[in-house]
C-alpha cells in the first residue's frame, strides 16, 4: 500500500473503530438534548440536509459569518480545509480561489476554475463577487469537479453564497464594527417584512471604510507617510418575494456595490535587478527593509519601508462598480417544480498603478475593464421521495468583456536605457456564448441504497479581437521605420518578449502595429461530462463513492505581452472520491471524511514572467489527498469544531518556463539536468524546465483548524459567548514557476472572540481578534515587472475589532 493510501485510509479507520463517541444508553439519553442544528444546503439546486448530500461540502451559516465580522470570503479560508483565497492587494483586490490546490490567478481574460455562485447564479470573474459579504444566509464550499448540475468551468470546486430572504414578520437589525490597527469601520443595516399578504421585501445596506495599515515611507512618493490598503465600499441589496398565485411564486433581487481603493498592495522587495541597485535584505523570510535602494537612485542616501504599488503619484487608484439583477419564477405543477432564473450583471473598473512596484517614476500601468453577463436557466424537479427522483434543465450564458490596458514608460534614461518616453496600449474585446443541457437522477434502489447519475452537454463559442498600438511622448503612433519608433519597439521586444519585431530582432523591420486589429478568430468547443455516485446508509452513517468529470473551456488571455494571441486549450478532469458522514452521540456530533484522487488533462497553467502572463497546458496533473471536518457539542455550553486536510498536487507531465533565477544561469546550447531549451513566440530559445513530480502552487500539504466555542447564560437576561481558534497551513509555493522566493513558510495563526448579549438576541457586544500572534507570511510572490528582481506581498497584521449589534 502506497504512502497516500495509508494516509487516506487512516482517518476513515479511526472514526469507524471509535464511532464516536457511540457510548452507553445512559450517556446517549443524557446527550440527546445536545443534538446539533440541521444545516440546509443547496449544492444540488434543491434544499437538502448537509448530512444527506454525498459530496465533500462545508457550509457556514449567516449567523456565524456575522459573528466573525467577515469582511470577505477570504476571512474564512483558514477555517476550511483545502480552501485558499489569494488577493494580490488584500481586501482591496480581486479574490482568486483555490480548492484542493487548483485555481486561477489574475490573468485577465481567463475564467475561474472555482465557480462563484450567488443565489444559484454563476459568475465567471472574481470582480463580480469582490464586494464584502453582508446579510448572508450561508456560504457553501463544494470541493472537486461539479460538471453536471453546476456545469460551466466548475473543474476544481464551487463557492455558493446564499443571501438572506425576506421574512413574513417585520424584523431588522443594525450593527457596527471598528478595527484598531487599520482604522476600519463598518456599518450594516437590514429591514425585512411583509408588504401585503402575498409580498415580502428585504433591504440590506452596508458601508465600510478602512484607513489602511502599514506605511509608505518612500521618499520618492507623493503619498509618502500614508498607510496602504485604504478602502471605501458602499453596498445595497433589495430583495422581493411575491406569491403570485397558489402555484406560482417569484423572487426578485437588485444589488449594487462600489469599491474605491488607494495604495492597494503591501509589498516587500527581497531582490532587485542590478539596474535598480542593490537591496539590503534581512535574513528573515520577508525583508523588513522593503524598497531599500542605494547608489544612483537615491543620491546621498537610502530609504526604507513598505512599497506602495498604486499610490506613488496623485491620481493613482483602483475603482470598481458592480450591479446585478435577478428574477426567479417557481411554478408547482402536479407535484413537479419548474424554476426559471434570469440574471444580468455588469462591472466597470479603473486601475492605475506603479507597475514596477518600486515607487520610482519609471513604468506605470492604467487599465479599464467593462464586463456584462446575461444568463438564463430553466429546470424541472420531480417530486422527492420516489423510486426515481430527477432534475433536468437548460442553461444559456452570454458575456462580453473589454479591457483597455496602457503602459506609460518614462525616465528610462535614469536607469541607463536610452529609450524615449512612450505609451504602449492594448485593447482587447472578448465575447463568449454558452448553451447547456443537464440532467441528474437518483434511483432509490432500497431505503438505504441509491444510485445517482448526472450528465451535462455544453456548447461554447468564444471570439477575441486585439489592437496593439505604441505612441511616442507626443501621443503619435509609431512604427519601426523611424529611429524613435525602433528604439521604443526594440525596448518592448527585448524587455517584454513582445513579438513586436520579426523573429530576428537584429533586423530593422518591425510588424506594423499602428491601428492594426489582430483578430484571434473564434473558438468552438462541445463537451459531455458525466458523474455517478453510489450512496449507502447504515443507520446514521452515510458512505459514498463518486466518479465525476469536469471541463473548462479554452480561451484567450489579454495581459500577455505584445501581439502574441495568447490562446490556450481546454482542460478536463476526472475525479474519484470516497467519503463517509457520521452522525454520532445521538446527534450531538458529526464527522465528515473524504479521500479523493483527481486526474487533470491539459491543465491550464499560468505563469507571470515579469512582463505578462504565459499560459500553457500541462498534459497531465494529479491531485490527491483526504480531508475531514466535524463538530461535537460536548456540553450545553461547549462546542468543539475541527477540520483538516492532506494534499498532494503535482504535475505528472509538464515542461514549462523556468523561473528568473534558473533563466539567469541557463545556457540554451548546453542544457543540463531537467532543463531544456524552449522556443518562444519570436523563435528565440528560452529556459524550459521539466516540472514532472513537482508541486503545484497554492497546494499546502497539510492544513487544519480547531475551534472551541463557549456559550453560557448569566442569570435570566444575559449570555456570554467566547471562542478560540488555531489555524495551521503548511509551506506552499505561491507562484507557478516554483521560484524559491515565492515560497511561503508554514504558519499558525490564532483568532478569538468574546461577546456579551441578551438571551433573546436583541443586542450583542463583542471583541474579535485575528492573527493575535501577529504572524507574517507570504501571500504572493512575483517577478519585478520588466527590470528583474522579485517582490512579495504579505498578509494582514494582528487586527482587534469591537463589534456591536441590535435587533428589532
Amino acid at each position: 500500500m502506497n504512502r497516500f493510501a495509508k494516509k487516506a485510509l487512516l482517518p476513515l479507520a479511526v472514526v469507524a473503530v471509535n464511532s464516536g463517541m457511540v457510548v452507553s444508553a445512559e450517556a446517549v439519553e443524557e446527550r440527546s438534548a445536545l443534538a446539533l442544528e440541521e444545516v440546509v444546503v443547496t449544492a444540488r439546486k434543491r434544499e437538502e440536509s448537509l448530512v444527506d448530500v454525498p459530496m465533500s461540502i462545508v457550509a457556514i451559516s449567516g449567523e456565524e459569518i456575522a459573528k466573525m465580522n467577515v469582511g470577505d470570503v477570504s476571512d474564512l479560508q483558514n477555517a476550511l480545509p483545502n480552501f485558499n483565497i489569494v488577493s494580490l492587494g488584500g481586501a482591496t483586490s480581486t479574490p482568486f480561489v483555490y480548492i484542493r490546490g487548483q485555481g486561477t490567478s489574475n490573468a485577465v481574460g481567463v475564467e475561474q476554475s472555482v465557480g462563484w455562485f450567488v443565489d444559484g447564479v454563476y459568475g465567471s470573474r472574481g470582480e463580480q463577487f469582490r464586494a464584502p459579504t453582508f446579510d448572508l444566509a450561508s456560504i457553501e464550499v463544494l470541493r472537486g469537479p461539479q460538471g453536471t448540475v453546476l456545469g460551466k468551468n466548475i473543474i476544481a470546486g464551487a463557492v455558493n453564497m446564499r443571501t438572506a430572504r425576506p421574512t413574513d414578520e417585520f424584523e431588522g437589525h443594525v450593527s457596527a464594527a471598528y478595527t484598531d490597527e487599520n482604522g476600519s469601520g463598518r456599518v450594516d443595516g437590514v429591514v425585512s417584512g411583509a408588504l401585503s399578504d402575498t409580498v415580502r421585501a428585504r433591504l440590506a445596506l452596508m458601508y465600510r471604510e478602512d484607513d489602511g495599515w502599514g506605511e509608505n515611507i518612500s521618499d520618492l512618493s507623493s503619498n509618502s507617510g500614508e498607510p496602504m490598503q485604504q478602502l471605501e465600499s458602499e453596498n445595497a441589496r433589495l430583495s422581493l418575494e411575491w406569491d403570485i398565485s397558489d402555484n406560482l411564486s417569484s423572487f426578485f433581487k437588485f444589488e449594487t456595490s462600489s469599491l474605491d481603493t488607494e495604495n492597494t498592495s503591501v509589498m516587500t522587495s527581497i531582490d532587485t535587478s542590478p539596474a535598480l541597485s542593490d537591496m539590503i535584505v534581512d535574513d528573515d523570510f520577508i525583508s523588513t527593509t522593503a524598497c531599500d535602494f542605494t547608489a544612483s537612485l537615491v543620491p546621498g542616501g537610502s530609504y526604507q519601508g513598505l512599497c506602495d504599488q498604486t499610490g506613488r503619484r496623485p491620481g493613482s487608484y483602483n475603482y470598481l462598480d458592480v450591479e446585478s439583477y435577478l428574477a426567479e419564477f417557481s411554478y408547482d405543477w402536479s407535484d413537479y417544480s419548474i424554476v426559471a432564473t434570469s440574471a444580468w450583471s455588469r462591472f466597470e473598473s479603473e486601475f492605475v498603478s506603479d507597475n514596477v512596484a518600486i515607487s520610482l517614476p519609471v513604468f506605470d500601468l492604467a487599465q479599464t475593464q467593462d464586463f456584462e453577463q446575461f444568463s438564463q436557466e430553466i429546470r424541472v424537479e420531480s417530486p422527492g421521495g420516489q423510486l426515481f427522483d430527477w432534475t433536468a434543465g437548460l442553461y444559456y450564458l452570454d458575456s462580453t468583456y473589454n479591457s483597455l490596458y496602457s503602459n506609460l514608460v518614462v525616465n528610462l534614461d535614469a536607469l541607463g536605457l536610452p529609450v524615449p518616453d512612450s505609451t504602449w496600449q492594448r485593447d482587447l474585446d472578448l465575447e463568449s456564448e454558452t448553451q447547456s443541457a443537464f440532467a441528474e437522477g437518483t434511483i432509490n434502489v432500497t431505503d438505504n441504497f441509491r444510485l445517482i447519475v448526472g450528465w451535462r452537454w455544453t456548447h461554447e463559442e468564444k471570439a477575441a479581437d486585439k489592437v496593439v498600438t505604441a505612441y511616442n511622448e507626443d501621443g503619435e503612433a509609431v512604427t519601426a521605420d523611424t529611429p524613435e519608433g525602433l528604439a521604443i519597439l526594440g525596448f518592448y521586444d527585448a524587455r517584454l518578449g513582445g513579438d513586436f519585431l520579426e523573429p530576428d530582432p537584429g533586423t530593422a523591420e518591425a510588424r506594423v502595429i499602428d491601428n492594426r486589429v489582430f483578430t484571434f478568430g473564434e473558438r468552438k468547443e462541445v463537451e459531455h461530462t458525466f458523474a455517478g455516485t453510489l450512496q449507502y446508509d447504515v443507520g446514521d452513517t452515510q458512505y459514498y463513492l463518486t466518479i465525476a468529470e469536469g471541463f473548462k473551456a479554452g480561451g484567450f488571455i489579454e495581459n500577455n505581452i505584445g501581439i502574441d494571441p495568447g490562446q490556450f486549450e481546454p482542460e478536463s478532469a476526472t475525479s474519484y472520491e470516497l467519503g463517509a458522514k457520521f452522525v454520532l452521540a445521538d446527534g450531538a456530533a458529526n464527522v465528515n471524511l473524504a479521500a479523493f484522487y483527481v486526474e487533470y488533462e491539459d491543465l491550464q497553467v499560468q505563469t507571470f514572467n515579469g512582463g505578462g502572463y504565459e499560459i500553457g497546458n500541462a498534459p497531465k496533473s494529479i491531485t490527491q489527498g483526504f480531508e475531514f471536518d466535524g463538530r461535537w457539542r460536548m456540553t450545553e455550553a461547549l462546542t468543539l469544531s475541527f477540520s483538516g486536510a492532506y494534499l498532494e498536487a503535482a504535475y505528472d507531465e509538464y515542461i514549462g518556463p523556468c523561473n528568473s533565477v534558473e533563466s539567469a544561469g541557463f545556457d540554451p546550447d548546453n542544457p543540463t539536468g531537467n532543463f531544456v531549451a524552449l522556443i518562444d513566440s519570436r523563435g528565440l530559445p528560452i529556459c524550459g524546465k521539466d516540472y514532472s513530480d513537482l508541486d503545484n502552487r497554492q497546494a499546502a500539504e497539510w492544513n487544519g483548524s480547531v475551534t472551541l466555542a463557549y456559550e453560557q447564560p448569566i442569570g435570566d437576561s444575559l449570555i456570554v459567548t467566547a471562542s478560540a481558534t488555531a489555524n495551521y497551513r503548511d509551506d506552499v509555493f505561491t507562484q507557478t514557476d516554483l521560484d524559491p522566493r515565492s515560497k511561503s513558510p508554514s504558519y499558525t495563526t490564532y483568532d478569538a472572540r468574546l461577546g456579551l448579549g441578551s438571551v433573546d438576541g436583541a443586542w450583542n457586544l463583542a471583541v474579535i481578534g485575528r492573527n493575535l500572534d501577529d504572524e507574517r507570511y507570504l501571500v504572493y510572490g512575483y517577478n519585478q515587472p520588466f527590470f528583474g528582481g522579485y517582490n512579495q506581498l504579505i498578509n494582514n497584521p494582528r487586527f482587534v475589532t469591537v463589534q456591536a449589534s441590535y435587533r428589532f
